[in-house]
């Protein structure tokens, strides 16, 4: 970068020019003035590159304010922000820069032992619907599938509201039906489908007793949806206390999802657009 050094009384006006001149929109992170150990002000210009063609335009700015710069020089600064104490301490010493110690939340690290417990338990929920699926997968299907690398991608996922530990619902994968068909995706389309429809399904008896024509004989549908288990079994979602009853929240928020292996680049922003809250997967 280049720099210069600046009378104090006119610094701030030098830096309005500045602004205007050659802003630092990608190096906002610098400071644009450092004070050097004899009280001489010291303000970065403009990036090197850039100097044969801003030059004249500084100079004149400074003229028109009878402000009496002193000689150009180079430094070097840090090209990028620093996102922890030690590149803090190593960089600053350069060029004086700004850093905000990123706010991460504390939570995890005060997990007790029954916390972490139940955590490890969701997530091996979530590894037994991989086995599941492929127990139920025709014996044809897995021997086809078997030779290729979609058995090593299945995948199971599952949601779980963490103000009661209550899994709200539960999805594995079903790619061999349609490609885009991942567990994640299964898991968003059931999580919306319960929330937009949260009357319970008809039952077999109630179906039979109406008038309406038998229905056609159809293959069995592959959602890879799974309905919740007897002592969860409720289509309702009165009891997500997380706050996702309102209409306005994303289908995800203040959730927790579980799954058998990492998303991949679809699913992880199928993730961050539904807002959930956790995401915890098995990294192997």
């Amino acid at each position: 970068m280049v720099y210069t050094t600046v009378p104090p009384k006119d610094t701030s006006s030098f830096l309005k020019a500045l602004s205007v001149i050659f802003p630092l929109n990608e190096l906002a992170h610098l400071k644009r003035v450092r004070k050097t150990a004899d009280g001489t002000l010291e303000v970065i210009v403009c990036e090197k590159d850039d100097f044969a063609t801003v030059r004249a335009t500084i100079k004149k700015a400074a003229e028109a304010q009878t402000i009496a710069l002193g000689e150009f020089g180079l430094v070097d600064v840090s090209k990028y922000p620093a996102v922890n104490p030690a590149q803090f301490a190593a960089w600053n010493p350069l060029w004086p820069m700004t850093y905000h110690d990123p706010q991460v939340s504390r939570e995890d690290a005060e997990m007790d032992e029954q916390r972490i417990a139940q955590m490890k338990a969701n997530l091996r929920r979530a590894m037994q619907l991989v086995d599941d699926q492929k127990v139920r997968m025709p014996p044809l299907l897995s021997l086809y599938f078997s030779c290729s690398l979609y058995m090593q991608a299945l995948a199971g996922a599952v949601i779980v509201d963490p103000a009661t530990d209550r899994v709200v619902c539960e999805a594995w994968d079903t790619r061999e039906a349609h490609p885009l068909h991942h567990a994640t995706m299964n898991l968003m389309d059931e999580l919306a489908r319960r929330l937009s429809d949260p009357a319970p399904a008809p039952t077999a008896a109630s179906s039979s007793s109406q008038s309406s024509p038998p229905p056609t004989e159809e293959a069995p549908p592959v959602s890879g949806k799974r309905k919740d288990r007897e002592d969860e079994a409720s289509n309702s979602t009165d009891d997500i206390s997380t706050g996702n009853t309102n209409s306005n929240a994303y289908i995800c928020t203040g959730l927790d999802v579980y799954l058998s292996r990492e998303p991949c680049v679809m699913c992880a922003m199928a993730l961050v657009h539904s807002r959930a809250r956790k995401v915890i997967y098995n990294p192997s």
